[in-house]
């Protein structure tokens, strides 16, 4: 099984900061760039299943960004990843949400992976649009379980009590998307 995780580096002020001289934004020098929490958090999910699974499973990390992102690529696989791909082009540069969405749609056709994990939005612009890279998906998981072959178990932090759900295979009903497993504490 191959579980396909969507991450995001993100940016936040550091205690002390100066405005660019044109007065429009932070100057880039006193901005500290980390992994986004909730993709964090469902990388986290799926190196718990990958380590709990009798059949081996496959995490790959995928970003769209610069170089800059690798630092946090690097972060996946020092916590459990066994891949991570970067996207990147001069043409991506500046794209909204949407657009970053398609792409992230386009790996994971590629890729083919029988889950798709991604935060339930970003830190720095919360826009909530990776969850159109699947056909399929289901919002807001606390905690994912696989009981069967193509089925499992997931205990959504909006709704009381879980819902069974299904992730056959990709070329039936698409894949899986459980987006921030820890979104809601519990």
């Amino acid at each position: 099984m191959k579980i396909l995780v969507a991450v995001k580096q993100v940016a936040a002020l550091d205690e002390d900061f100066v405005i660019r001289d044109d007065g429009r934004d932070v100057d880039p020098d006193f901005l500290i760039r980390d992994l986004n929490e909730w993709d964090d958090f469902s990388l986290e999910e799926a190196v718990k299943i990958k380590e709990g699974a009798a059949e081996p499973v496959e995490v790959v990390a995928v970003s769209v960004g610069s170089d800059e992102v690798d630092e946090s690529l690097r972060k996946c696989l020092a916590k459990g990843a066994d891949r991570a791909i970067r996207v990147w082009d001069t043409a991506i540069e500046g794209s909204d949400s949407i657009a970053i969405a398609r792409v992230l749609a386009a790996v994971a056709r590629r890729e083919a992976p029988q889950m798709l994990f991604a935060g339930v939005q970003s830190s720095d612009q919360s826009f909530a649009s990776t969850g159109i890279a699947a056909r399929h998906q289901h919002t807001a998981i606390r905690k994912l379980a696989q009981h069967q072959a193509g089925r499992g178990k997931a205990d959504r932090g909006v709704v009381l009590g879980g819902c069974l759900i299904g992730c056959r295979r990709r070329g039936r009903s698409g894949i899986l998307v459980a987006r921030a497993p820890h979104v809601c504490s519990g």
